[in-house]
């Protein structure tokens, strides 16, 4: 009887044990599901900070929808303003160099505006563009233009795709 006794509270202390084991386990499974669920949030937010920079900024404003065309009005932009443009684009490529931000969620914002500033040839009238102080935005740019390419081809293999997917036999 005695021996009966001791195993039973063997086996109870380590079933007890067990259950421990498996909480703590569970409950540090949980901590890290929600210490990533609160790292996506910094980063909505920080994405959300730069989208409402882009749109309410003064040079922003000044120089984005002048951009799309490359209108001859760039040229007349403060200096200043330019460079705080170049500036939030290279403060993007920080962010994705980081890893903070992905690649082709910049792209889906910011990427058509870097493309066409880089391209615009009345916004560098009076802006070195082969400056070394530019060399992270130049950077960010071929970052943009192959983030664009592998989307335009994903874009191309689904829609082919789509035609095959509605050939009628």
């Amino acid at each position: 009887m005695n021996f009966l006794r001791q195993c039973l509270s063997i086996n109870m202390s380590s079933f007890l044990s067990s259950i421990g084991i498996v909480a703590s386990i569970f409950t540090a499974l949980l901590a890290v599901l929600e210490y990533k669920k609160q790292g996506k949030q910094k980063r909505v937010e920080l994405l959300e900070h730069y989208r409402m920079k882009f749109q309410t900024d003064e040079y922003c404003k000044a120089i984005n929808p002048l951009i799309e065309e490359d209108s001859e009005n760039l040229k007349n932009v403060d200096q200043m303003h330019k460079y705080y443009y170049l500036g939030l684009f290279e403060e993007l490529a920080v962010l994705i160099n980081s890893r903070i931000i992905r690649v082709d969620t910049v792209y889906y914002f910011f990427g058509y505006y870097a493309l066409n500033t880089w391209k615009s040839e009345n916004f560098w009238g009076t802006v070195n563009r082969n400056s070394i102080y530019w060399k992270e935005f130049s950077n960010f740019v071929k970052l943009m233009e192959q983030t664009e390419s592998e989307v335009l081809k994903r874009n191309s293999s689904l829609m082919s795709f789509n035609k095959w997917r509605r050939i009628k036999v």
